[in-house]
């Protein structure tokens, strides 16, 4: 899926000073040009990925970029990660694993400590008419 590589080449580039296009296409197995593709893509969305050329080139976030957290809240952040994982149990999706990881790599632990994703299921009958 196209959204997880882009949400994981942004990951990997917050983790990692600088990557190479050809590891990242290793990484997620695709093409080259497809990372290229994906790099633009993000470009023009508004992530500041910078690309540096020759041997001990790549791509890099620019100096002070961080991944705002106004983006999304904790509170979204876990409906996001239950919601990935109710669909792997209900459809088998292993896939879903690789996303499930990076949502989880956002979340901060000591954060999330006694909080609980609650939710509540009823069903009531329309009367007749």
């Amino acid at each position: 899926m196209k959204f997880d590589r882009l949400l994981g080449i942004i990951v990997l580039l917050i983790h990692r000073k600088r990557i190479k296009a050809v590891e990242l296409s290793r990484y997620f197995e695709v093409s080259e040009r497809t990372i290229y593709r994906d790099i633009d893509s993000l470009n023009r969305a508004g992530v500041p990925i910078v690309s540096l050329p020759g041997q001990e080139g790549g791509y890099e976030l620019m100096d002070g970029f961080k991944l705002d957290k106004k983006y999304l809240t904790l509170d979204e952040l876990l409906s996001i990660q239950w919601a990935l994982k109710s669909i792997e149990k209900a459809t088998g999706f292993e896939d879903i694993n690789d996303l499930i990881s990076k949502i989880n790599q956002l979340i901060d632990p000591v954060l999330t400590q006694g909080k609980n994703i609650q939710l509540q299921i009823s069903h009531s009958k329309q009367k007749e008419s």
